[in-house]
């Protein structure tokens, strides 16, 4: 489901501070990195190591990058990097934390306007499992309703 206009410009500025910070400039973005030795200043560093095994999702070969990256946008919204970015008010819905997880690892400057042709390489290219690059390409409007 397509989240509001103001939440996804938010989400799209505050992505593209990360991405800055991290000098990424291509996928796929390295969301555990991102994790576990976040740049001065930005948010609290996470110990993969010491993750549940069953918190790691396995129905998808990129399900456990997924569950990475949620666990990463929820503490990167919950930080006071992420309440001076405006992302406060969604750490606390799970719908607006996996659309802020999609769009770190699917960001909009690496995506054109795709065919559902192009799923399963774009699930390669990035990482993803193929739902969620359809839940994202959703998220920008560029899927098919």
């Amino acid at each position: 489901m397509s989240q509001p206009p103001e939440l996804l410009q938010t989400i799209e500025s505050a992505v593209e501070a990360m991405l800055a910070a991290f000098d990424v400039d291509r996928p796929p973005v390295p969301v555990e990195l991102m994790l576990q030795r976040p740049r001065e200043g930005l948010w609290p560093e996470i110990d993969l190591a010491e993750m549940s095994a069953t918190f790691l999702h396995l129905h998808d070969r990129y399900a456990p990058r997924m569950s990475v990256v949620r666990l990463l946008a929820r503490n990167v919204a919950r930080s006071p990097w992420g309440y001076a970015h405006g992302l406060a008010s969604l750490a606390d819905d799970s719908e607006q934390v996996n659309a802020f997880a999609r769009a770190i690892i699917l960001p909009q400057r690496f995506l054109d306007a795709p065919t559902p042709a192009d799923l399963a390489a774009l699930s390669d290219r990035f990482e993803v499992p193929e739902n969620d690059v359809l839940m994202r390409l959703d998220d920008l409007g560029y899927a098919e309703g």
